[in-house]
């Protein structure tokens, strides 16, 4: 685990497997400061995805550029989920307008404490473990086969079905 400072946030890859993204106290973030912060959670993950804690300081704020890249899938490379904890009124209106109108591109949850952002982003850490899989223990190239044997049946069976019903209008 460890932690890169940057100059508007901090990146934390916890023990727990969370990222946590701290704005510091009376930052501005600017585009250039959000694309920072992604290289950071590359370089802190492995380039792998995580469960992301988001919360800031008294008196942070970002920027419209920075809304709108953090919607999109590009800054969500290194995320599987983002919980935005808010400690200010100021700061929930605007996490909410970010949810609601820059329609974030992964599933981004807000909440009044850190503690209960960090109870529901656990709930991705679980379901991302490979030994929670049952399909890893299977042959490589057997997913491949079974869905190719899976789609070529439903082809099948829509060709039967069209054929089936181009002879019962022919003959009726």
């Amino acid at each position: 685990m460890g932690t890169i400072e940057l100059e508007a946030a901090s990146v934390q890859l916890r023990a727990d497997g969370i990222m946590h993204i701290h704005i510091n106290e009376g930052r501005e973030m600017h585009l250039n400061d959000a694309i920072k912060v992604v290289e950071a959670m590359g370089t802190l993950g492995n380039k792998q995805k995580y469960p992301v804690l988001i919360d800031c300081g008294e008196f942070a704020t970002i920027d419209k550029g920075v809304r709108m890249f953090s919607a999109g899938k590009e800054a969500n490379i290194y995320t599987s989920a983002d919980a935005i904890a808010y400690h200010s009124f100021a700061h929930k209106l605007l996490i909410d307008f970010y949810v609601n109108h820059d329609n974030p591109s992964i599933e981004t949850k807000v909440f009044d404490d850190n503690e209960s952002a960090i109870v529901w982003l656990k709930t991705f850490i679980k379901a991302n473990k490979p030994e929670n899989k049952q399909e890893d223990s299977k042959p490589e190239g057997f997913h491949r086969e079974f869905k190719y044997n899976a789609g070529f049946i439903l082809c099948i069976g829509a060709f039967v079905i069209i054929i089936v019903s181009s002879l019962i209008k022919y003959f009726y």
